[in-house]
């Protein structure tokens, strides 16, 4: 149940930060959006009882998925996540 409730939640947050992205331009929104899918995944394996034997390969998924939401913050905290136009 663990995995299913975290797949879902990162499947809301997607497809809300598409949402944000498509109203804003606001690039962190595409950072969150690569973050989320890359847990989702994570999940998704784990749903699937893959994850188990391919334990590496989604423990370094997660971990690119936490530098992106690092990128995402620094980027916010800089400035500069407008899109320009």
């Amino acid at each position: 149940m663990y995995y299913q409730l975290n797949f879902v939640l990162c499947v809301i947050i997607i497809l809300l930060g598409i949402w944000v992205y498509n109203k804003t331009s606001n690039r962190i929104a595409i950072y969150i959006i690569s973050a989320f899918s890359l847990f989702g995944l994570s999940h998704f394996a784990s749903i699937l009882g893959v994850s188990r034997s391919h334990a590496g390969v989604f423990s370094f998924l997660r971990s690119i998925g936490y530098i992106l939401m690092i990128v995402a913050l620094i980027m916010e905290s800089i400035g500069s996540t407008k899109k320009d136009i």
